[in-house]
């Protein structure tokens, strides 16, 4: 049972690989934030170490712990927190020493289950040294150990690791399917219908949304906050800046979230101006999008597009997200103003 919805192609060739006994000793997931990836890779933990016939049964203690992360033979590598370095100081890499420990664990049999499972949860944040750590353990696999690496696209994971790991891409979920499991929740046809189309095909998204009030409070934030910087100035603009950055936007989840959701307002300013309001994501917010959209000129609209997507791909590069956040506010169209020219 693989209740992993919208990527049927990739539950198919798990399935079989699992059934024939040639799995790959690591797989490189990549694919936006909600997607999926963290799903299927437990599910994959599930399936190689549950006893049943029909794998992942999703019912046995082995398949229960895993499902809570409470398993002693699955380990998910992220950023050090304060709490876990001896320094005191959250990481933003992940580091040598985790790699490290992990080849310490690695080399031990299995505690509980037939096989240890090493999940990177963001995988682009290895830095040089603990990536080459690792290719030791790529190029040298050991019995009973999987290991499996989440990344955001393949352009942000260097080469050596790419091509010692077998590569599965998660696509975006189409709106429908994820529109069918919030009915299937119990969510109302409207409320459904709208998180759908906010989650950008990512389900994971809507899931926490439907679960966790404060995402859609937060998303309300930024969309107002855009809306009212498309009227100022720069200065008021570079003050916006600083402040989302006081308050944690210089993170880099954050500021993915941040530059997502003004993605898609921009997105639905480009469709309204085009004619195809039929296709705006923001739904709630309509009315306002349109107008604001009389005040822009479709091809400033298509130029900030391009730059936001741009300022996406810099964040999971992990390149400063003040210094973008700062870009950003320069970059976007003023109302009724000349932009200068920038000097490079």
């Amino acid at each position: 049972m693989w209740p992993l919805a919208g990527h049927d192609r990739i539950v198919t060739y798990l399935k079989r690989s699992l059934e024939k006994g040639v799995l790959s000793h690591a797989y490189l997931f990549t694919g936006p934030q909600g997607v999926g990836k963290m799903t299927a890779a437990l599910f994959l933990a599930q399936a190689v170490n549950c006893p049943a016939a029909d794998k992942p049964c999703c019912e046995c203690p082995s398949c229960l712990k895993i499902a809570v992360r409470n398993h002693p033979d699955i380990q998910v590598l992220k950023l050090l927190t304060a709490d876990e370095t001896e320094d005191k100081k959250a990481k933003s890499e992940i580091v040598i020493e985790q790699v490290r420990d992990l080849q310490h664990w690695a080399c031990l049999p299995p505690y509980e289950g037939r096989c240890r499972v090493f999940i990177f949860e963001q995988a682009e944040l290895m830095n040089e040294a603990a990536a080459n750590c690792l290719l030791k353990t790529l190029e040298e696999p050991l019995p009973n150990v999987l290991l499996i690496l989440l990344a955001p696209s393949l352009g942000v994971v260097p080469e050596t690791i790419i091509s010692r790991c077998q590569h599965l891409a998660f696509r975006p979920v189409k709106t429908e399917i994820i529109e069918g499991l919030l009915l299937d929740r119990g969510v109302s046809t409207e409320q459904a219908n709208l998180l759908a189309h906010l989650a950008g095909g990512a389900p994971g998204w809507a899931l926490t949304a439907l679960e966790n009030d404060e995402v859609l409070t937060q998303r309300k934030e930024r969309l107002e906050l855009l809306l009212g910087l498309i009227g100022c100035g720069y200065e008021e603009r570079f003050e916006a800046a600083e402040e989302l950055a006081g308050k944690g936007a210089s993170g880099r989840n954050d500021a993915t979230g941040l530059i997502r959701d003004w993605q898609g307002l921009w997105r639905d300013l480009l469709l309204i101006k085009a004619g195809g309001a039929e296709g705006v994501i923001n739904r709630d917010y309509q009315d306002r999008i349109t107008a604001t959209c009389d005040k822009l000129d479709i091809n400033n609209i298509r130029s900030f597009l391009s730059d936001l997507t741009k300022a996406e791909k810099l964040v999971d590069y992990n390149v400063n997200t003040r210094l973008i956040l700062e870009t950003l506010m320069l970059d976007m169209p003023l109302v009724d103003k000349a932009k200068p020219k920038r000097v490079i």
